[in-house]
C-alpha cells in the first residue's frame, strides 16, 4: 500500500508525525483491501486541518477534520472519522457465497428428520397395541 503524507502551508512534516499517520493508516488497512492512502496536513491562521483519502478495491473514502488548535488533534479526528466510515462500509459488504434460504430449510428438515429417526418405532407400536 502506498502512503503519501504531504503538507500545505508548512515547510515539512516532522518524522514523528509522519510515522504516527502511517501507523494509523496501516491499522485501517485491516478493515479493507487498500491500495493507496493520502494524508494532507494544512496549517493556517484559523487552525490546523487534516484530510485523508483512501483508495482500494471498490473503495474511495474521504475524511476531514474540523479546525483544531493542534495538528495532532486534527490527525486523530480525521483518522477516527475514517475508521468509522470503513467499519460502516465493511458492515454493508455483502457475502455472495452465502446459502439460499431453501438450502437452509432443507438442512433443518434433514436434522429434525434424523432426530425423529433416533426413536425406536417398534417400541412405540408395541406400547400403542
Amino acid at each position: 500500500m502506498d502512503i503519501i503524507v504531504s503538507a500545505r502551508h508548512m515547510d515539512h512534516v516532522p518524522p514523528t508525525m509522519k510515522s504516527e499517520i502511517e501507523a494509523r493508516i496501516t491499522k485501517m488497512s485491516h478493515y479493507a483491501n487498500l491500495t493507496k492512502a493520502e494524508c494532507v496536513l494544512d496549517k493556517v491562521k484559523s487552525g490546523s486541518y487534516a484530510e485523508i483519502v483512501l483508495n482500494g478495491k471498490g473503495i474511495h473514502l474521504e475524511s476531514e477534520s474540523g479546525s483544531m488548535t493542534n495538528l495532532y488533534e486534527a490527525i486523530h479526528q480525521a483518522c477516527d472519522r475514517m475508521e468509522k466510515q470503513l467499519k460502516k462500509k465493511q458492515g454493508k459488504r455483502r457475502k455472495h457465497n452465502s446459502k439460499h434460504l431453501g438450502d437452509l430449510e432443507v438442512e433443518i428438515l434433514n436434522i429434525s428428520f434424523e432426530v425423529d429417526d433416533s426413536f425406536d418405532m417398534e417400541d412405540e407400536l408395541e406400547q400403542a397395541l
